[in-house]
């Protein structure tokens, strides 16, 4: 199991199994614009 943190928000972000970090970082880069973590920025 692998987790990475975002540098834009600080939230640890899980990579699920057979997704690359890239990936997984991508997706939650994409949550940002959908949702309620736009604006959390450190």
């Amino acid at each position: 199991m692998m987790y990475l943190q975002c540098g834009a928000c600080g939230s640890i972000v899980h990579v699920p199994a057979g997704q690359t970090p890239e990936q997984a970082s991508s997706e939650h880069i994409q949550a940002h614009d959908a949702s309620e973590l736009r604006g959390w920025s450190a």
